[in-house]
């Protein structure tokens, strides 16, 4: 799942990403980068969670768990 800038990049909610058994989160910011090129920016500064919680790059991806990549957000 994609939220505000990279969701506007993306022109998408919901993008659909194959990766190896055992991938990381760090392996998916890679395989969007190549994906959706010009959202590749926002990649090193954007969280993720898989399922509820926040993980960090190293986090083993399971199958079937929601992931949502949450960039950085400014306002006021």
């Amino acid at each position: 799942m994609l939220f505000a800038m990279a969701r506007d990049i993306c022109g998408q909610e919901v993008i659909e990403v194959e990766l190896a058994n055992g991938a990381t989160i760090g392996e998916l910011r890679t395989a969007i980068s190549a994906e959706v090129p010009n959202v590749s920016a926002l990649m090193g500064s954007s969280m993720f969670a898989a399922g509820t919680e926040y993980v960090q790059d190293d986090f083993t991806l399971k199958e079937g768990v929601e992931v949502a990549c949450i960039p950085p957000v400014s306002g006021g």
